[in-house]
């Protein structure tokens, strides 16, 4: 539902805005019960956030009732609107959410990790979910978690949640209720590396794709004695990218068929072994390798450059 160029009869190019769209297919599933209940998709957009527009997506959201598949791009809401929206996607039984809803003002509310989670129970048929949030640093309370809400998504296999991080207990809370992940995006804050340990745990059996992001700060780092948080083999692992030190190299001896790896903030040591691994080639299935070093980040320039520099050339000329 966005606004698109048409011909009418006559072959004259019409214009019609995404409002206008919406007002029709309003219309239409309000007086037509059968129309409303054979809709299985619905991709809407509103990037400019108007307020009556919006009111009409989710009200088209909450009679067609059998909708399965949303995808909803909307920026700059407002705290009611996003109530609504909540509230109306609770209502139906999805297997697919693509969302994205972002603030350019930070005083302006968004859509936050913990909305996606405390929705999740509310779709056992869930299978795959990509969220794009407005919230970059999430700072909110943890989740109380019922024991009633465990493996509540048992098909969920897919989510992927960009611009904002899990903290501890909402890892632990994904784990409970989605225990057969498969491919999981996310960024982590610097105080849930046990928990992510304990969660992955509990995806390693099924696990294949598998993107770990951080928040960069100069005076913040993960507690050496909570890492690494892959402690186990992970067999079904293809595509794995975390930075160091929730990853180091001894833990690839758990990824028997890893075929991509991106090593984020690895320093030399971590790179010498590398290379001595694939000199040994004990990692015969990877077949796509990005390392970035410390000082790729940090920019520093100092006298382990040079050294830097070799390393990286030793690494390249084992592939």
């Amino acid at each position: 539902l966005g606004g698109r160029t048409v011909r009418d009869e006559n072959g004259q190019t019409l214009e019609i805005t995404g409002k206008h769209m919406c007002t029709l297919f309003l219309e239409t599933v309000e007086n037509n019960a059968r129309v409303a209940s054979i809709v299985r998709e619905l991709h809407i957009f509103n990037p400019l956030f108007d307020g009556d527009e919006n009111k009409a997506y989710v009200r088209i959201i909450e009679i067609c009732k059998e909708v399965e598949r949303i995808e909803f791009l909307v920026f700059n809401c407002n705290a009611a609107f996003l109530e609504d929206l909540k509230s109306t996607l609770a209502s139906v039984n999805l297997v697919s959410l693509d969302l994205t809803c972002k603030t350019h003002d930070i005083h302006i509310p968004s859509f936050v990790t913990s909305d996606v989670m405390d929705l999740l129970p509310n779709w056992p048929r869930i299978e795959s979910i990509n969220a794009k949030l407005g919230n970059l640093f999430n700072h909110y309370d943890a989740l109380y978690k019922s024991p009633s809400m465990q493996s509540s998504c048992p098909v969920l296999r897919t989510i992927s949640i960009s611009d904002d991080t899990f903290n501890g207990a909402q890892l632990l809370y994904l784990a409970d209720i989605a225990p057969r992940l498969e491919e999981i995006k996310l960024a982590v804050t610097y105080d849930s590396a046990a928990s992510l340990k304990k969660s992955l745990e509990t995806w390693s059996l099924t696990l294949r794709r598998l993107i770990v992001h951080t928040p960069f700060y100069r005076d913040k780092g993960f507690p050496a004695d909570q890492c690494p948080v892959i402690h186990s083999p992970m067999t079904e692992l293809r595509e794995l990218s975390m930075p160091f030190p929730l990853l180091n190299t001894d833990t690839l001896n758990f990824l028997p068929r890893l075929e991509v790896l991106r090593f984020v903030g690895a320093d030399l040591a971590e790179g010498k072994e590398l290379i001595r691994r694939l000199e040994r080639d004990e990692m015969p299935c990877l077949c796509e390798l990005d390392v970035y070093f410390l000082d790729d980040i940090t920019r520093n320039q100092n006298s382990m450059a040079e050294e830097t520099r070799r390393t990286k050339r030793q690494i390249t000329k084992e592939l």
